[in-house]
Order: structure tokens, then sequence, then C-alpha cells
């Protein structure tokens, strides 16, 4: 009897090490019992696919189908969770939902498939700030600019400018109609004529040299020269403070300047037409026939002449030295360069992506609000949206938006790439300003 119930166990022992050692096998080749009821006997045992994840920032919980992940073999006893990066293996194929969780961030959360002997990867996904916004200035605005040094704020309408790191505000007499120009990497504003010095705390009015009239000025930072209209002519201030015409006779709409180059739009018999104005040859080397029913604006971006037609939401990239290269964007509100070949751009509900290289216009989002502007993070590969009353962050690598702020008004918006801060005219439970939020 002893001898038969030692045999009996030895038998036992010996097929659960058999059972074991083929369930171990098998998961360590990737395939897992799927014993989701009811019970499919065609897909009992199914090769498995993994998970690759990483956040920005590290550290985040990660959940599939609300359930957190957990390392079961270093458990001892307590739960030892899984967070951002990391390799989650033998998972069954399906359709899960994915979330990620990090105290103090918004939680993120997207549908992932997996797929029998194949590793999904959804990596470098930013998480965003749930930080509150700070009221930094209860001045009111409907737009606002950030310096290209992030040194300084412009409250446009309120003639203001905040120096974002000693919090000191300048009181400045310009005029928010006749534009205005970031000089020095920031350090210097121009608008209508007027210097306006932040380090030296001091302005240098260049209309007292040319006349009070003058108007439309533009400052070409590769020749050094500022440049400015003078009812029908074209003209501009040399380093000895001499003030040469360089064209006149036109109805000049709008110009820009550009090394030897003055791109302009003038009317001449009804008609519209931009044309390219050599300084070196003093002649007009190209012209482009434009709609006549149009308000132009000529700026220079990357190296293209941007002509915007704010009437009609038209959108013109010309190429400077062939103005038969034309790319035409229609129903434009906002666009923002990334490099000399790309750009993004929104029109009332949706953003694209455009790359002038192929001509090639890809759909980013398409949503059921009205979009006030874009603004793209580079460095993260993220944007920054706003509509009138929201301010969302998207991320690019999967698609998904993280609402930022939900507030009574939203008027302008800027991005502070460098430290990953936005800043924001808004009404916030009914006070007016500008704000901050941190994005990362």
């Amino acid at each position: 009897m002893i001898k038969f119930f030692k045999n009996y166990l030895f038998h036992i022992f010996v097929f659960l090490f058999v059972v074991l050692t083929i369930i171990i096998s098998l998961y360590a080749s990737g395939y897992k019992f799927n014993l989701s009821w009811p019970l499919n006997f065609n897909k009992l045992l199914q090769k498995t696919g993994m998970l690759a994840v990483s956040t920005i920032p590290k550290n985040a919980l990660i959940y599939l189908d609300d359930k957190a992940e957990v390392n079961s073999f270093l458990s001892w006893g307590q739960k030892n969770y899984i967070r951002t990066p990391a390799k989650i293996k033998n998972i069954l194929p399906g359709e899960y939902k994915i979330r990620f969780e990090e105290e103090g961030y918004w939680p993120f959360e997207k549908k992932v498939t997996i797929y029998s002997g194949q590793t999904t990867f959804l990596e470098d996904i930013n998480l965003f700030r749930s930080d509150l916004s700070l009221l930094i200035s209860s001045s009111t605005s409907n737009t606002i600019s950030l310096s290209p040094n992030q040194k300084y704020l412009y409250i446009i309408d309120a003639k203001k400018i905040i120096n974002l790191s000693s919090n000191q505000v300048y009181d400045i007499n310009t005029d928010k109609k006749s534009g205005f120009e970031w000089l020095d990497n920031g350090d210097r504003l121009f608008s209508n004529g007027i210097i306006l010095n932040f380090n030296k705390n001091s302005n240098e009015d260049l209309k007292q040299k040319v006349g009070q009239e003058t108007n439309n000025w533009f400052y070409d930072s590769n020749t050094n020269r500022f440049y400015y209209q003078n009812n029908n002519s074209l003209n501009y201030i040399t380093g000895n403070n001499i003030s040469v015409t360089v064209k006149e006779g036109e109805n000049y709409l709008t110009f820009v300047a550009y090394s030897d180059h003055i791109f302009y739009v003038s009317e001449q018999n009804n008609k519209l037409k931009l044309q390219d104005y050599s300084l070196k040859t003093q002649k007009v080397e190209q012209t482009l026939d434009l709609p006549s029913i149009a308000k132009y604006h000529l700026s220079l971006e990357q190296g293209v002449i941007n002509l915007y037609d704010s009437q009609n939401k038209t959108l013109y990239l010309i190429n400077q030295e062939k103005f038969n290269e034309v790319n035409v964007l229609k129903n434009i509100i906002s666009w923002q360069w990334v490099n000399s070949e790309e750009l993004f751009y929104n029109n009332d509900w949706e953003i694209h992506h455009f790359n002038k290289t192929n001509s090639q216009d890809n759909l980013i989002t398409r949503l059921g609000k009205n979009i006030t502007k874009v603004i793209s993070n580079q460095k993260n590969n993220y944007l920054v949206f706003s509509s009138d009353k929201e301010l969302n962050a998207l991320d690019l690598k999967s698609g998904a938006i993280t609402n930022l702020l939900n507030t009574d008004k939203i008027s302008d918006v800027w991005l502070d790439e460098k430290n990953d801060l936005i800043y924001f005219s808004a009404t916030i439970n009914k006070q007016e300003g500008v704000y901050k939020i941190i994005t990362q």
C-alpha cells in the first residue's frame, strides 16, 4: 500500500513537472492560454504580442483596460507597478484601452491594437501638466507677442512690455495699427519708426529725421536698413542717417525688403500686382498678377514670400527668385513655419501640415469647434492650439488631444518652447488679463 502510494505521488509529480514545463516553455515562447468566457477552443492557445511604451516625462503608471500593469515576478506580497518606459510582454491579441497616469499631469488615453507575434510601439508620448494658470498682468489685450529670446512679452493693446524674468513693466508709446518687429533677437522693439531698447531703457524716433507723415516701417536685418513709405514713395535710412528714395510713383499697399530686393504690392489701373524691384539694376525684375478683390499683407518667413489675403483668408507662398512657383492655401486663419519646407496651419475647424517641396497637404485633426491659432513645439513634437474658450495640446506621435484649460474667453496664445510655457490673453473667472501655464 505504501509502495503504491509512493508510485502514485511520483507519477503525479512527473505529470505536473511535464505540464508546468510545457506551460513555461509556451509562455517563454510567447504563447498564452485565452481563458476568457465563453471559451473559444480555436483560440484557446494564442501567440501573444508585446507593447513597448515610453512617455515624456518618464515614470507614468500604465493601465490596460483600466487595470494597472504589475510586475508579478517581483511583487513579493505587494504590488510592484510597471512604469514607463516599459516593454509589456505576453499580451493576448486584440484591442485595448491604454492609459498613462502621473501625479501632476493630465492622464493620457488611447486605444491600441496588439497583434500576434508583433510589437506595438507607443513611444515618446507627451504628458501635459495639470497646473492652474497664473495671472501675470491684469492688462487687457486681444493680442500679445513673445520676443524671440523669450525675455519679453508685448501686451499690444495695453501698450506695455513685461520683462518676464524681473516682472518689470514698461509703458510704451506705440501705434498698434502700424505693426512692429522684434530686433536683436528680442532686446529691441521697432514700431512705426520708433526703436525701443530695453537693455538701455531708451528709445530712438526715426521719424524726427525723415518726417512724421511717414508710415509702413520695415527693418531688413540683412542690410541693417530701416525702410519706410512716404506717400507714394519707398525709402530707407542708411547707417549714416541719410534718407534714400528707392522707388516712387505708385500706390504701394504693402512691402517687405530683403537684401537688394524690395517686394511690394501696388495698384495700377485698378489692378493689383506683386513686384520684385532690384536695387542693383533699379528695375522691376518679376511681376505677379493678383486677384483685385482682396486685402494683402506681405511678410518674409523661412526665405519664402508670405502673401496673406485677410479678406479671403488665402495664403500665397511664393519663391523669391521665381514668382511662377506659388503654393496657394485657402481658408487660412493662422500658420507657423517648422522649417524652410514645412508649416502647420489651421482653418476654422481643422489643423493641417503642409510640405512646400512636394505640395503635400495632410490633415492632422478635425474638431467640432472654432480653432483660432495653432503653434508648434518642435522640441517635443506637439502642437498647442486654441479656440474661443479652450486651450489644448496635441501630441503629434499619437494624435491624442489634451484639454489644458476651459474658460470664459481666450484671445491670443504664444508658446515659449525653451521653457515649456504658454502665455495667453484670456478671461478666467471674470478676470481679464495675461496668463501663463506650464505644459511639461
